[in-house]
């Protein structure tokens, strides 16, 4: 009966701990777009779109597990973009049970460690896909209010060349949202 519970705990368990990549999906706002004129973005590394050309990503649905961590593919047209991406490292910020009463305030999203949302400036040619590199520290201190001495580049690579989309313009940082 143990072995048939643990078993259950590790199905259960297991899948929530890696992100899954979803299914390709037209972008929010470029549905008019031509099929053969999109590339595709792939969420990845713990990096998240937020949006894209001032158009908000899709809203992300919870569970009783928690956020929903998985990545996201969408297609975009080809071209320059405002790319607005956010870090979640998929922890949680809760604070730790026990005895007494625990109130956090949140001055930053959950799971971001206090890294701001930043602004990316790819060029993004037909046909091909990118996916992101988070850049983060290796080493950082976090602190309880969901604050960290953590620093990110979040990167856009092409999939086939491996090199960093052709971009116009460096990264701009933004103070990081709910």
């Amino acid at each position: 009966m143990f072995h048939r519970l643990l078993i259950l705990i590790v199905l259960i368990f297991i899948p929530a701990c890696t992100p899954k990549t979803q299914p390709a999906q037209v972008f929010p706002g470029f549905q008019s777009a031509a099929g053969d004129s999109m590339a595709t973005i792939r969420e990845s590394d713990r990096v998240y779109l937020k949006s894209i050309d001032g158009k908000p990503s899709p809203e992300r649905s919870g569970s009783i597990l928690g956020r929903d961590l998985s990545y996201h593919q969408y297609q975009v047209p080809a071209g320059m973009h405002d790319v607005v991406v956010f870090f979640d490292s998929g922890e949680s910020d809760s604070p730790r049970g026990g005895p007494g009463l625990s109130i956090t305030i949140y001055a930053n999203r959950q799971g971001s460690l206090g890294l701001a949302d930043i602004t990316l400036h790819p060029t993004l040619m037909a046909g091909q896909s990118y996916a992101f590199t988070s850049g983060v520290s290796k080493f950082y201190l976090k602190f309880g209010s969901g604050n960290s001495t953590a620093k990110w580049n979040p990167t856009l690579i092409d999939d086939t060349t491996k090199a960093p989309a052709a971009a116009t313009t460096g990264a701009t940082t933004a103070p990081a949202g709910k």
